[in-house]
This record gives structure tokens, sequence and C-alpha cells, in this order.
């Protein structure tokens, strides 16, 4: 699996010397459909704590605890997706057609991007000290979805790699007393 992998790889990569950014994403795009297969998630995660040790200035140390009810994570089409993708390339609204192997295509820039729904339920951020029985909350009880869409190809410049959308209805409340505490 890891020799397809590093394949695939080499194979995208040495397409980088098309200059033609169109013409390089076609390319890549051909050989990615070709020679790819679609994994769709739904992934749900009920009440998950995440502990990340810290260090502060003083060379404290701190452990940041994250702590959710539910997370769910589910692959989205792009019909789906919120239009988050940026207006500055001429094919997101523009639908070309191309033939490939002697079949028409249509071809959008929202094509080479993964889109995936994030949504966190009952999520709390504390911090403590190992030797202090205190601990401190830094984001109490707070509900958000995401809209995000990950590129196929990592290593197109002319491409966002990750494009993140935010939806919450309340503000994030940082407690007052977490301030002196960072």
């Amino acid at each position: 699996r890891c020799d397809l992998l590093e394949i695939l790889w080499q194979v995208l990569s040495s397409l980088n010397e098309l200059k033609s950014f169109e013409a390089r994403l076609l390319t890549k795009f051909e050989y990615y459909i070709c020679n790819h297969k679609k994994l769709y998630w739904d992934v749900t995660i009920h009440k998950a704590i995440l502990n990340l040790p810290l260090r502060n200035e003083e060379q404290k140390v701190l452990n940041m605890v994250l702590e959710f009810d539910t997370f769910f994570l589910q692959s989205k089409t792009q019909q789906e997706s919120s239009p988050i993708l940026d207006t500055r390339f001429c094919l997101e609204n523009i639908c070309p057609t191309y033939l490939i192997n002697g079949t028409q295509l249509k071809f959008q820039i929202q094509d080479v991007y993964n889109c995936f729904g994030i949504e966190l339920t009952g999520f709390k951020v504390n911090l403590f000290e190992p030797n202090i029985p205190r601990v401190v909350s830094v984001i109490d009880d707070f509900n958000a979805s995401f809209d995000t869409r990950l590129c196929i190809f990592f290593d197109e410049a002319d491409l966002k790699i990750l494009e993140v959308l935010l939806n919450f209805c309340d503000l994030v409340c940082f407690l007052v007393h977490c301030y002196g505490a960072l």
C-alpha cells in the first residue's frame, strides 16, 4: 500500500513541471480519478477527553484538557457543502468540458476538494497544573459546526490546501479568571 501511495505522489509531483495552471490541474485530476477510490467518512465519537501537556513561558508544566460530549465527522458532496471557495479562479463558476480518453468531462475547481462537515457539542477546555488541584476553565460548554474543504493535491501552490467555514450560535465565552492563568 505504501508503494502505491509513493508512486501516486511521484507521478503527481512530476506534473508540476507543466506551466499552465489549467493544464497542470486537468492532467493531475485525470490521473487522480483514474487511480483513486473515493472514501466517505461518517464518524461519531461520544464523551472524549484529550489531554495535551504544555509548557508556559516560565517552563511550568500545564495540562490542557479538551473535552466534548459528541464529535461528528461526515463526508459531504459538493452540492451539500457551503460555497467557501475563493472566486479568484475562472474555473469556479465556468464549467468547461474536456475530453479524457474519448469521454466528455465537466470539470470544476470544486472537484479537486474533499468536503467534510464537523460538529462539536459540549466542547470544553480546561487548564491545570499537575501539582495543584485547581482547574481553570478556559472555554465552557461550546457548540460549533465546521464545513471544511481539503484539496486533494497538497503540492499545488495555486490552490488553497484547507478551507474552513465555522458556524456557531453563541460566541465563545472565555471565562474572566482564565486570562491570569494563561
